[in-house]
């Protein structure tokens, strides 16, 4: 397999010399006004499909002043909820799915709160999140990076690109199979910092709809030239 460690690393190498999206690094703006909290990271990944970083942050901070505390999301109207989130597109989707998630979550703890999951085990963690309604491999795989410190690898549009486009994968891959390839493969130490970096140059440089050939530091391992 081509995605070996000494691979993976030396990608990262080359990224970070580039990005410099450290594992220390700090998004700005940030994954979530409640950084430390798991259940604000489920939230924010929901509210991110389709919407870039600035707007999703605007909507999740106007989405907590509006209604305070998760168990009035939860019980809020539908169209309340819709309302808030239009800003940031797909809005009947994404109420949809919070108030399932937050109900999920309710039904099964009794609380509107992940932090139990941080004495979890890692197989355990990700079988509560993929667990819950409208939660998949990618958003489960971005709570336990970003909410609790797990090197899991999370793998969105951007990543499974990369990964494609650089002979990773199957080009035929949906994003599930390209994590569920990688994740294994990825270090522990790189799995935050490779995450990160693949996801600027996804959004700079290897985009979807041009790939930025003549300015990528990543031309001379791509299979799929232009593509």
């Amino acid at each position: 397999m081509k995605a070996t460690v000494d691979y993976l690393r030396a990608l990262t190498e080359i990224l970070e010399a580039t990005y410099h999206r450290a594992a220390h690094y700090e998004q700005d703006p940030p994954l979530s006004a409640e950084p430390s909290t798991p259940l604000g990271i489920l939230m924010v990944t929901i509210l991110s499909q389709a919407s870039n970083d600035v707007q999703t942050r605007k909507v999740y901070r106007t989405l907590r002043e509006r209604f305070g505390e998760w168990s009035e999301v939860a019980r809020a109207p539908r169209a309340d909820v819709q309302a808030v989130l239009k800003p940031g597109g797909l809005s009947q989707q994404k109420a949809k799915y919070l108030q399932a998630a937050l109900a999920d979550i309710y039904q099964r703890t009794g609380a509107y709160d992940l932090d139990f999951l941080r004495d979890r085990s890692d197989a355990s963690v990700r079988e509560f999140l993929t667990g819950l309604f409208g939660v998949g491999l990618k958003t489960a795989a971005c709570v336990e990076l970003f909410g609790l410190g797990r090197a899991a690898f999370p793998v969105d549009t951007h990543v499974s690109r990369i990964a494609k486009r650089l002979g990773l994968v199957s080009p035929t891959a949906s994003p599930v199979k390209v994590q569920r390839a990688l994740e294994p493969v990825v270090p522990d130490d790189l799995a935050l910092a490779l995450h990160l970096n693949l996801l600027a140059h996804g959004r700079e440089v290897c985009t979807a709809r041009v790939a930025h050939c003549d300015r990528c530091v990543l031309l001379s391992h791509c299979e799929q030239v232009g593509v």
